[in-house]
């Protein structure tokens, strides 16, 4: 398989893009042509040779533009065809060159890597979680070799919501082995509540205290008023509408705000979910930068909805997990491991089932912060645009028009 190295890439191909299928030796097809030769670029350092500025959009660097079925790159797959001894006229010749990049862009796939076919985690929402009911699924994920992320609360709940935070001991000694494992720790809002500006601190710092480091990711808890941008502020079509917002954790006149300390030491927050495995193909940009919030934000990112363990094992199903690997795509599952996962301190047997079934598979399993990390060095983390960003929460509403 042919290396890559982002954002600057390797092509191999023939020195015209006329010609017949010889290809080059690094390929190991066929016999080496005289025309072989060797050019790092990267993509849009292709426009002026193949002229398809017309296109509007070149194929961005995060993507392999070969054949990935046939491990073929980008510039053989354009000269596969009859050998001419004098090239066709310019406009033949661009017309030829248009298909070929179509059709060749059509079996992109995502490059990962040690050329793993994939990539998965999970984001587990820390409500109602306690060492009883979530330890027997993490004794089976670190079995499997899964390092995924667990958000925590750094304070004790001040709602009906229940569960342990970072002031419990057993719990935080808990947490703390996660931790050394390879396990991420991400914040779900510092507590359940409602929350002042001083209480957020003074979370914040003792996540730093008993972690180690200030969180990389946030996801925002269910009603709490210190959310950020949440609400009608996640949907950019109700702009108007966002000065009316019960959530304020990003205005700087409420007594919830921290929009200032979320920038400040929170790199990646989620925003949508969706109901296909593959998270990455509903939302291509991710991480990507929202200049609507780019005053208290960083980056955004999306994950795949499986909020209860019915969810979790239908979305994980066998089926989807092979979707998943033939699309080459990235999934990002969120979920609630103390929503029935262990009863009567057992594990879930489709649940084991379906995850020793994803183990087997070449996937690249890893936390998400160091998920988002790769996508952003593979190209991602630029602003996007309005129509992409009116994409997502359109996808977001239809999703939740099928439950």
């Amino acid at each position: 398989m042919v290396e890559d190295r982002f954002p600057a890439r390797r092509w191999w191909g023939t020195s015209s893009f006329s010609g017949d299928a010889e290809v080059c030796e690094h390929v190991g097809k066929r016999r080496p042509s005289d025309h072989c030769y060797q050019k790092e670029v990267t993509p849009h350092a292709l426009a002026p040779q193949i002229g398809l500025a017309a296109l509007g959009k070149l194929p961005s660097g995060r993507f392999h533009l070969g054949r990935p079925d046939l491990q073929i790159p980008f510039h053989v797959c354009l000269s596969i065809g009859p050998r001419r001894k004098a090239g066709p006229p310019q406009f033949k010749k661009l017309i030829f060159l248009t298909f070929s990049i179509i059709l060749c862009y059509l079996k992109t796939a995502m490059l990962f890597p040690k050329n793993k076919k994939f990539a998965f985690t999970i984001i587990d929402d820390t409500d109602f979680a306690g060492i009883e009911n979530i330890r027997p699924v993490y004794e089976f994920l670190s079995k499997l070799g899964f390092r995924t992320t667990k958000t925590v609360w750094a304070l004790p709940p001040k709602d009906k919501f229940k569960g342990a935070s970072l002031e419990n001991y057993r719990y935080r000694q808990f947490i703390g082995k996660l931790k050394r494992q390879g396990f991420e720790i991400a914040l779900h809002n510092v507590s359940s509540g409602r929350l002042t500006r001083q209480d957020i601190l003074d979370g914040l710092e003792i996540f730093r205290r008993y972690i180690g480091s200030y969180p990389k990711i946030q996801v925002n808890h269910a009603q709490n008023r210190d959310n950020i941008y949440w609400g009608v502020k996640r949907f950019s079509i109700l702009k108007p509408f966002w000065r009316f917002s019960y959530f304020s954790g990003d205005n700087p006149d409420s007594a919830y705000f921290w929009g200032d300390y979320h920038q400040k030491h929170i790199k990646f927050t989620r925003n949508f979910t969706f109901k296909t495995l593959n998270t990455l193909a509903r939302d291509p940009h991710m991480p990507y930068l929202d200049h609507q919030k780019s005053r208290f934000s960083n980056y955004w990112f999306s994950s795949s909805d499986a909020g209860n363990l019915a969810k979790f094992n239908r979305l994980l199903a066998p089926s989807n997990i092979d979707r998943l690997k033939k699309e080459g795509g990235a999934a990002i599952i969120y979920t609630h491991f103390a929503s029935g996962f262990v009863k009567k301190n057992r594990l879930d047997g489709l649940f084991q089932k379906n995850l020793a079934y994803l183990a087997g598979q070449n996937g690249w399993y890893v936390t998400a912060s160091e998920l988002l990390e790769y996508l952003l060095t593979a190209g991602a983390g630029k602003p996007i645009k309005s129509r992409e960003l009116l994409k997502l929460e359109f996808w977001w509403l239809w999703d939740k028009i099928r439950r």
